[in-house]
């Protein structure tokens, strides 16, 4: 019965993935399908930047979107065990907090600061990889009695791949749901993760709820994710890329302020430049590492003789990789690859291929 349901579950998965308006669409499709197969009490799902692993977007379903910076500074501050990108490093697909804690979970960060105080007391995740990156990240809560079993877990591991090809899709199809105002966006966050101050800009993206409630502004988890990075870092720098409505990809960079004691952090969302984003057009068009590289080298408009020697391989050996990036990208040319490229700002050049 349980490998029809997960037969199933794939099925759904991908006609979601195919039919979905937008990322918020897709990630409240995926957590309707997974209760079906396993039913839980809270959920939230997180899409990730796959070169940062920081948060760009979250579906929060009976837990408190308001928690945001508080999931982010566990998440990201070595506060707790089985952290998203903890797992991504080491293989893992699913983890329960009852299986790594048992008896012990009040030792948990996420257990006391999240669950509890809903009267959750078990989870599951589970990280969504594919292509060699990881897309996002899915928790699942239950209340007392009802911990998550093997069965459970084996069932999520067996449609991680299905979720994290449609989260794949999205990030060329969907979006955020509201554009960059013009100007500058510039926010401070305090050592607690509150919005202190921040230009009009910044505090319109921030401010604007989802009427569906299941949602932070469109915004907040990718602002709260990289100030916890910066106060989890010791290089204290952190970026993110996400989508704005129009399609444009989107910076955002966070830094320590120095000046007013420790844990004050300032962010900034701005466009991406075309450098800023082969990394991840990369990984959505499913470029290898050593394609990524002459990519790069590529934008730089490096002839094969100079890639070749940059890359320590055999001008044939690049204009082998160059061929593989045309064909994946569709292009036939050097100059179709670089218009292809900067045209990839915007959503509909990235649906329907160069023109």
């Amino acid at each position: 019965m349980r490998t029809d349901q997960i037969d199933r579950a794939r099925a759904r998965l991908r006609d979601l993935a195919r039919s979905a308006p937008d990322s918020s669409g897709y990630r409240r499709g995926v957590l309707e399908v997974v209760e079906t197969l396993v039913p839980w009490d809270g959920a939230v799902f997180v899409e990730f930047d796959p070169a940062s692993h920081l948060a760009t977007a979250a579906t929060c379903v009976d837990l408190d979107a308001d928690q945001c910076a508080t999931a982010f500074d566990i998440e990201l501050g070595a506060r707790d065990g089985d952290g998203y990108e903890q797992m991504a490093s080491a293989g893992t697909a699913v983890a329960t907090l009852s299986r790594r804690l048992g008896d012990q979970r009040g030792h948990s960060a996420r257990y006391r600061d999240l669950y509890q105080p809903f009267g959750l007391h078990d989870e599951l995740r589970a990280v969504a990889q594919s292509a060699g990156s990881c897309w996002g990240g899915l928790s699942l809560a239950r209340e007392p009695g009802r911990d998550f079993t093997d069965d459970d877990a084996a069932a999520i591991g067996a449609i991680q791949d299905v979720i994290a090809e449609g989260l794949r899709a999205m990030l060329v199809r969907g979006a955020v749901a509201q554009p960059p105002p013009a100007g500058p966006a510039v926010i401070i966050l305090g050592p607690d993760g509150t919005v202190e101050s921040g230009t009009d800009q910044a505090l319109a993206l921030l401010a604007r709820p989802d009427p569906r409630q299941s949602e932070p502004a469109a915004f907040a988890p990718a602002v709260h994710a990289v100030a916890a990075r910066v106060r989890a870092s010791s290089t204290g720098i952190a970026r993110a890329r996400l989508r704005g409505a129009d399609g444009t990809w989107l910076v955002l960079h966070a830094a320590p302020l120095r000046t007013d004691g420790p844990g004050r952090v300032v962010v900034t969302i701005e466009p991406a430049r075309p450098p800023e984003i082969v990394t991840i057009v990369a990984a959505v068009i499913g470029l290898s590492l050593r394609e990524t590289e002459v990519l790069e080298h590529l934008l730089a408009r490096r002839s094969s003789v100079e890639i070749a020697r940059k890359l320590f391989l055999s001008p044939h050996t690049v204009n082998d990789h160059v061929r593989h990036i045309f064909e994946k990208t569709g292009v036939h040319t050097r100059q179709e690859l670089m218009t292809w490229l900067f045209f990839s700002h915007y959503v509909d050049r990235l649906s329907t291929g160069p023109s």
